[in-house]
């Protein structure tokens, strides 16, 4: 496995599955719309190490981060999630076909 830097794009998504933990769901559309308009904003996205398996059509990534997210002016406590990230080859460039986050209860 190897460590890769992570694009603003892939933050994004990385962050889409975290929603309805925090905010409720909301189909990616809407979800880009939000932030957009300023109702959700990320005030903290600390990721730890990625973990990387490249495969030749595919590739996986996983990794924990610590999120803090605000909406509609309303700051949620911050949390921990694992996030885990699927990508396939697509018109010559991988591109992410599945993003999920699981909350991390650290009581």
């Amino acid at each position: 496995m190897s460590s890769i830097p992570v694009s603003v794009s892939l933050r994004r998504r990385v962050i889409l599955s975290t929603i309805h933990q925090q905010v409720g769901y909301a189909p990616y559309p809407q979800y880009l719309g939000a932030i957009a308009s300023g109702l959700l904003k990320y005030l903290v996205w600390e990721p730890e190490h990625i973990a990387v398996r490249v495969y030749a059509e595919s590739a996986v990534l996983r990794h924990m981060a610590k999120l803090e997210m605000a909406w509609e002016g309303k700051r949620n406590p911050p949390g921990r999630f694992w996030h885990t990230d699927a990508y396939e080859k697509r018109s010559g460039r991988r591109q992410v076909v599945l993003s999920q986050a699981t909350f991390v209860d650290e009581k």
